[in-house]
Order: structure tokens, then sequence, then C-alpha cells
């Protein structure tokens, strides 16, 4: 069982992740919303990530959508090697069924 400051940093991990999945292709992925696993290669959008500045919004990041469920809850085994389906369900129930 994960901590929630684990699930926590396991959720950091799914913002972002425009590099690990583009520059990885062959990498796993999966989505902790669905559940489902997939290649790195069948992500096809990414969200536009920004944070509002004082002089305007600012990009900070690309974050990966899932090709199965359109939800923006992609990890990757770059980023987090263990994409077991007990730790992906436990992110489920705390960020989807809370």
């Amino acid at each position: 069982m994960y901590s929630l400051i684990s699930l926590i940093t396991l959720h950091e991990s799914a913002k972002h992740n425009y590099d690990s999945i583009m520059l990885h292709p062959d990498s796993q992925c999966g989505c902790f919303c669905c559940l489902k696993k997939f290649k790195a290669s069948e992500v096809k959008e990414f969200t536009h990530d920004y944070v509002n500045t004082e002089v305007g919004k600012r990009l900070v990041g690309h974050t990966a959508i899932c090709p199965m469920c359109e939800i923006d809850s992609v990890l990757c085994s770059i980023d987090v090697p263990d994409l077991s389906y007990d730790m992906f369900k436990q992110m489920q129930d705390y960020w989807f069924n809370a």
C-alpha cells in the first residue's frame, strides 16, 4: 500500500511528461484513471500547461492525454519504473473514486 505522500509524488510524475513520452516511444505507459497500459508511441495528445505571471500566462509544459479515456492521468515507465496494477488502482481510488 502506498502512502499519501507517495501517491502525491506519483501524481506529480503525470504532469509535464511530454519529453519522457516523446523521447522514449517504446517505453511503457499506463493511465491511473482507466487502468489501461499502452506504449508511449500511442499517446498523440498533450495538454498545454500554463501558469499566470505578472506579465501574463507562461507555458510550463505539456501533459499526456490517455489515448484510451482522454484523461491526463498518464504515467511513463521512464519516470515511474514500477507501473503495477496495484499502484494504478490505489491512485485511481484516491484521485477519482474518493
